[in-house]
């Protein structure tokens, strides 16, 4: 039977060879929406613009308007939200009234009830988001585990933000990133696992593979593959260079340290280093106000004779007496 939308003035159905309901055919030219599959649309009141595909689509449906679905149970339990879109299996599912989401996959976003402006693509990606809004989750399990109600977050790559649940404005790019971190708060994290034992510390900069990866510290800057990767409580930090504080030497709970280069680490904290241990010659170009000196210090000898204001050593003081 050739059926238009004019012509379908409540539902169309269909049934198979035991005569039960197999699917549902509802379209209203007046409210503008288009309902394909069983249940999908039935509580519909009054909303309009909208477009489901599938199974118990927008089941729930009663003002909401302009959302767009396919799949089994997308936005089945979705009331009065709008503009939101859903793909896959059981995405945006349980959302009430939360609005202008975009979820992508099986399970994205399942458990969102208000949350708003949320973008989650890929298999269980903000799966346990409910109340926040302003989210981005790229990647299979993405901001999966915890039950989110940061709002601001960006977290992309496969089980980033994992376990994340009420932070907010972090950056997370790259497998693992930020995965045990749930309150922590305006962390970036860039590289595979960096920043992956962090929990609730904030403001901390990891750039590279494993950077500050065991470190639930806060304030911390790494740049570099593993770079500050043995830093565990320690704050404030600043690590520069490939397994910069990665070492059995490197001070975990060192604060206020820093080290620069390739392989150099920090024993204490308020401590700076430049270089590793197989560095021979440092030279810093300028005038250097202010210095102190401590240990053994090592300089030229003069000539005997010399009067200027060059440094007089021990072996140059003997030789003029």
């Amino acid at each position: 039977k050739l059926v238009t939308l004019n012509s379908v003035s409540s539902t169309f159905n269909t049934y198979n060879t035991a005569n039960v309901l197999s699917s549902e055919l509802r379209a209203n030219s007046t409210l503008n929406n288009l309902f394909l599959g069983l249940n999908s649309g039935s509580s519909n009141a009054n909303g309009a613009r909208n477009a489901a595909f599938g199974i118990r689509n927008l089941e729930s449906l009663t003002t909401g308007y302009q959302n767009n679905t396919f799949g089994y149970e997308t936005m089945r339990y979705n009331t009065t939200g709008f503009s939101n879109t859903a793909g896959g299996f059981q995405a945006l599912m349980n959302n009430k009234n939360g609005s202008r989401n975009s979820s992508f996959g099986v399970f994205s976003m399942l458990n969102n009830t208000t949350g708003s402006n949320n973008t989650a693509i890929g298999t269980h990606s903000l799966q346990n988001g409910t109340t926040g809004t302003n989210n981005i989750a790229i990647g299979m399990s993405s901001m999966m585990i915890g039950v989110n109600t940061g709002s601001y977050n960006v977290a992309i790559g496969s089980s980033s933000l994992y376990k994340h649940t009420s932070g907010n404005y972090n950056l997370s790019i790259g497998w693992e990133t930020l995965y045990n971190t749930t309150t922590g708060s305006n962390n970036t994290a860039f590289g595979s696992q960096s920043l992956y034992t962090n929990i609730s510390g904030s403001y901390s900069t990891g750039l590279g593979s494993a950077a500050l990866s065991s470190s639930t510290g806060a304030l911390n800057t790494a740049v570099g593959a593993n770079s500050g990767r043995s830093i565990t409580t320690g704050n404030t930090n600043t690590f520069i260079g490939y397994n910069s504080g990665f070492n059995a030497l490197q001070l975990v709970n060192a604060t206020n340290s820093t080290a620069i280069g390739n392989e150099a680490y920090t024993t204490a904290s308020n401590q700076v280093v430049l270089g590793n241990s197989s560095i021979t010659e440092t030279l810093i170009r300028g005038n250097v106000p202010n210095i102190s000196l401590t240990g053994t210090p090592l300089a030229p000898t003069a000539t005997v004779g010399t009067n200027t204001t060059q440094i007089a050593t021990t072996a140059f003081v003997q030789k003029e007496k």
